[in-house]
């Protein structure tokens, strides 16, 4: 069985490592090179460029580039009247370290292949900073691969990830445009970034063996081409009695970062305490106890060493409080950054709720698993002021999208969409605990334009709010559309050619996963031609609403389950509990009294398993 747990924590190190770098000087902090044909998976074209396949090309090149390798080509022809249509491909790089670097340098490596009145644009936006480096068209050529360099400043400190976009075309006349190879995307630290500096640790990587290490209860194992430390703590005592470190130079008063992979076993989980400080007298030190999974994870930690310093001081991990194995590897220190912690984004560790079978005709999808989705020009239209963060696999096969949303994100289609014999629409979405506050919505609109593609312009949306009260668990929006309300001056509630879904945020939320964004009809699934049963966990809207001092809540149970029924206050306190009980498969009505609560806003919240739905109802003395 270790074995196995250590294979699959090589594997994610292998696959991880070349696109993930450490901040610190005349190092990489980011890298991407074109090897293999799976090189290009994750790069999607934009813009224009998706709601005109015929006219773009991208492909992995089994070419020798700068890296002896391959590269990506990507290529596009201005074959409309309008002149500036522009071809971009794009991809997104999460989980980048940083470590507090603010100035970095941006090369790409690129040769032309036939590029004709046409522009080349490259663009970088590192957690929200972007910059651009344009018509360079005139540098390259076809004979061979040329490095375009150009800097990227103001970059936040806890930026985290990477935006890489190119743009072929832009401005290109009719029947214009042309390819180029792109190879050897690198991101590399200014030496007046003021943030990471020289590498403090030697042989993090564990591939010398103990070299540098001193360790009291473990070893160096090595898999394939990948060395790390291991240790399995048969018994818990004092944390300091099972460690690991080295010896080497801290500053007091100093910022540093410490960065490094660690897991645990399989199904299991522990604490480590990781940090810096003294090796001798007192031993005063930084340090934070990490949690560990059975998923190789990136810790950073930024610690500050107030109060002690000295050359006889030491990086260390104490894991002796706790039974269990631990696993680390990829070890770096630097000094710099502004001790201020980065953000971390926890993420799902269950998929979220699966749809039910529907037939094709019911459900219009626009991103699921489970049906077939429709055409979508961009799950990021470009005037959106957020961004797609990445696309996560939680479990095998099952993507969901994480979203930055800031203000709102838009997702585009192909073509407008007729709504009109549609009841719901539904979206899964999963937050983190400190992401929710007073105040916290994520509603959905739908935006009608009339003339679109050929007029741009909104001539009519609907919308719904929707509070957000619960994090850290998958909750299960479904919605009647007739409850979407306009926000058109004339009051229409049109939804026959629904060109854009938009989600804006209020409140603290900003990190989003979600999945499972469809509109559906809702009807019944007949069982042998006679009995009806529920096919979707629903949640009605209560009635009367407004309501003074009963209302009504109805939901229905697509099969057996343990059911939670609560009603919570604006600020997300629980004021009642309805259902708390095992219930069978049906529809249930429940009345709720609320003679000793004050006129306002209340939101409810029906669970079972793993799903959650949340509605609003208004009492009004």
């Amino acid at each position: 069985m270790k074995t196995t747990i250590l294979t699959t924590i090589l594997t994610f190190v292998l696959l991880t490592i070349s696109n993930i770098g450490f901040a610190q000087s005349g190092t990489e902090i980011f890298t991407e090179t074109f090897d293999a044909a799976t090189s290009i998976d994750g790069w999607n074209t934009a813009a224009d460029a998706a709601s005109r396949p015929g006219d773009v090309t991208l492909e992995w090149a089994e070419t020798a580039g700068v890296s002896s390798t391959g590269a990506m080509r990507f290529g596009g022809v201005n074959s409309d009247p309008a002149a500036g249509r522009a071809y971009i491909v794009e991809k997104i790089f999460s989980a980048v370290n940083f470590g507090g670097v603010t100035d970095v340098t941006v090369s790409v490596s690129i040769q032309s292949e036939g590029l004709t009145s046409s522009n080349l644009a490259i663009l970088t936006e590192i957690s929200g900073s972007i910059q651009e480096i344009a018509s360079a068209t005139g540098d390259i050529n076809e004979t061979g691969y040329t490095t375009l360099t150009f800097n990227h400043p103001a970059i936040p400190t806890d930026a985290n990830f990477v935006k890489l976009s190119f743009n072929i075309a832009a401005g290109a006349v009719q029947d214009a445009g042309g390819t180029i190879l792109i190879d050897d995307i690198k991101v590399t630290p200014n030496d007046n970034s003021g943030g990471a500096g020289e590498e403090l640790i030697t042989n993090g990587d564990f591939e010398n063996g103990r070299a540098s290490w001193t360790d009291t209860a473990g070893e160096i194992r090595t898999e394939g081409d990948n060395s790390y430390f291991f240790a399995d703590v048969a018994s818990a005592g004092n944390a300091y009695d099972v460690n690991l470190s080295q010896i080497l130079e801290i500053v007091q008063g100093e910022n540093y970062i410490l960065t490094f992979d660690a897991s645990t076993s399989t199904g299991n989980n522990r604490t480590m305490i990781a940090g810096i400080g003294l090796n001798e007298g007192s031993f005063a030190a930084a340090t934070e106890t990490v949690n560990l999974t059975d998923q190789m994870q990136t810790f950073t930690l930024q610690l500050t060493a107030t109060g002690f310093g000295s050359t006889n001081s030491r990086v260390l991990f104490d894991m002796g409080a706790e039974t269990g194995i631990v696993v680390i590897d990829n070890v770096s220190l630097v000094q710099g950054g502004d001790g201020t912690p980065p953000e971390e984004v926890a993420e799902p560790t269950a998929a979220a709720p699966t749809p039910p079978n529907r037939d094709a005709g019911d459900v219009i999808s626009i991103y699921s698993d489970a049906y077939t989705n429709t055409g979508v020009s961009t799950y990021i239209a470009d005037f959106s002021q957020g961004s797609l963060v990445n696309d996560v696999e939680i479990v095998s096969g099952d993507f969901i999208k994480l979203y930055d949303i800031g203000n709102f994100i838009a997702i585009r289609l192909d073509n407008g969409t007729n709504l009109t014999d549609f009841t719901h629409m539904h979206f899964d979405y999963w937050i983190a605990d400190a992401s929710v506050g007073a105040g916290a919505v994520i509603n959905p609109k739908l935006s009608n334009h009339a003339d679109l593609p050929t007029t741009p312009g909104e001539t009519n949306a609907i919308g719904y709010t929707n509070p957000v009260t619960t994090a850290g668990q998958w909750v299960s929006f479904d919605v009647p559309l007739d409850d979407f309300t306009s926000e058109s001056a004339n009051g229409l509630l049109d939804r026959e050619n629904i060109y854009e879904i938009v989600l804006t945020t209020a409140g603290t939320v900003n990190m989003v996963y979600f999945d499972n964004i469809y509109f559906y009809k809702d009807v019944a699934t007949s069982i042998d031609g006679t009995e009806e049963l529920p096919n979707n966990f629903t949640l009605d809207q209560n009635y009367p609403n407004p309501f003074n001092p009963t209302t009504n809540i109805s939901y229905t149970l697509p099969a057996n389950a343990e059911v939670t029924l609560e009603v919570f206050n604006v600020a997300g306190q629980r004021v009642a509990t309805l259902v708390d009980a095992f219930q069978s498969t049906g529809s249930y009505d429940v009345t709720f009294d609320a003679s000793n609560l004050a006129s306002g806003l209340y939101t409810y919240r029906l669970t079972t398993g793993n799903s959650v739905q949340v509605k609003k109802m208004m009492l009004i003395k």
